[in-house]
């Protein structure tokens, strides 16, 4: 039997310093496309992120570094060709849109650019 995909979503400043990694911390996320469909392409458009479970302090300064951000997205498939799929996520056109409610300890961010990647033609 095949293993569940695992996805991971680092959110990044442009210098490469983690601001957020669901892979040691936990938070739980999704990504919809600006339709709201969970099939995602690639290329330009909207994207929205939404993280539940980040503390006050990761929030804030997301919210701070807003205009700098990059966000990875990694799903891992053991049994797969390709074990582990890439995504690079970042405002494009405009800086990254941030919501956040602390009531629900939610974090939205909505950029406007998704690109598959691999490390392989590196």
């Amino acid at each position: 039997m095949a293993e569940q995909p695992k996805h991971r979503l680092l959110v990044k400043h442009v210098t490469g310093r983690v601001l957020l990694d669901t892979g040691k911390t936990g938070e739980s996320f999704t990504i919809q496309d600006g339709n709201g469909d969970t099939r995602l392409g690639e290329g330009e458009g909207s994207w929205k992120v939404r993280i539940t479970g980040v503390t006050t302090a990761a929030a804030a300064e997301i919210n701070r570094l807003r205009a700098e951000l990059n966000l990875f997205h990694f799903i891992e498939q053991p049994d797969a060709e390709r074990p582990v799929r890439k995504w690079w996520m970042y405002g494009k056109h405009r800086h990254p849109e941030i919501v956040e409610d602390a009531g629900t300890a939610e974090l939205q961010i909505t950029v406007d650019a998704r690109v598959a990647y691999s490390n392989d033609a590196v």
